[in-house]
C-alpha cells in the first residue's frame, strides 16, 4: 500500500520522497542543540517575544478577516 501511494504521490518508483533526511537529522540536531541553547533570562522574553507576536498577529488576522467578510 504504502509502495502504491508512494507512486500515486511523487509519479515514479523510486525512493521515499526526502529520504535524505534520516541522513542529515543526527547532524541537524545537533546543530539545532547548538544554537538553540539560550541562557534562563534570554529564554524567557523569547517566550514573552513569541507570545506577543502571536497575539498581535491574531489581533491583526481577525480584524482583517472581520471587516473583509463584514
Amino acid at each position: 500500500m504504502f509502495i502504491v501511494g508512494n507512486r500515486r504521490f511523487y509519479g515514479g518508483w523510486g525512493g521515499v520522497g526526502g529520504w535524505y533526511v534520516w541522513d542529515w537529522a543526527p547532524w541537524i540536531l545537533v546543530a539545532f542543540d547548538d544554537v538553540m541553547t539560550v541562557s534562563e533570562p534570554a529564554g524567557r522574553i523569547l517566550i514573552a517575544a513569541a507570545a506577543a507576536f502571536v497575539v498581535v498577529a491574531n489581533v491583526v488576522y481577525f480584524d482583517y478577516a472581520i471587516r473583509l467578510y463584514a
